[in-house]
């Protein structure tokens, strides 16, 4: 059976076209080559990076890096992709980073977990029982698992709290998230890019 990580690349390639795609010596993915880049950056940028899944002593040293046991939904995910990055950074998942020399890196899973913790009226709050593992573009939103119900929930950068969207598990949420995505770049007439991600669901 086709990992749902296969589909969701499979989905974005078809979308951006069956030939708008790389991937580079150390295994990452890139789909969809935004236009102008090479004129604005001096180098192609694309609108969606996955990173090369981590085998298991990998996800061991991102567990001991973020000191929290990660969930099996959560490895399967990472196995297959370490971190990526959606729709020009409307959508960024974390990973290990600093695997080789030369290998691209996501977003430092540390941050928000041992590094960045949410603080409340001042103080670190003991955020133990969840892992943040992303979060969307500019808006300030972190994306977390709960470790004892293993929900989604997205919430304010920083903050434990207020809950904005929760979704049952993380491949619900993946999969609802690609497709509300594919959706609104169907129909945007703005150019989509880091400082113009697209929006949050809420």
């Amino acid at each position: 059976m086709k990992h749902y990580i296969e589909e969701i690349k499979e989905k974005l390639i078809e979308f951006y076209g069956k030939d708008d795609w790389m991937i580079e010596e150390d295994g990452t993915l890139y789909i969809g080559s935004m236009p102008g880049s090479i004129e604005e950056y001096g180098s192609q940028l694309y609108f969606h990076i996955f990173y090369k899944g981590l085998n298991n002593n990998e996800i061991n040293d991102l567990e001991n890096r973020i000191e929290r046991n990660i969930p099996d939904e959560l490895k399967d995910f990472y196995r297959a992709s370490n971190g990526l990055s959606l729709f020009a950074g409307s959508l960024s998942i974390g990973g290990l980073i600093d695997r080789t020399p030369s290998s691209s890196n996501p977003i430092d899973l540390r941050y928000g977990n041992t590094v960045d913790r949410p603080m409340k009226e001042g103080e670190f709050t003991d955020n133990s029982n969840e892992i943040r593992f992303g979060g969307y573009g500019i808006d300030h939103f972190d994306l977390l698992i709960n470790l004892d119900k293993k929900s989604i929930y997205a919430v304010p950068r920083f903050t434990p709290e207020p809950i904005y969207d929760e979704w049952l598990n993380f491949k619900e949420f993946l999969i609802t998230e690609v497709d509300r995505f594919i959706a609104l770049a169907k129909v945007s007439t703005e150019r989509i890019d880091a400082l113009n991600p697209l929006p949050a669901p809420w």
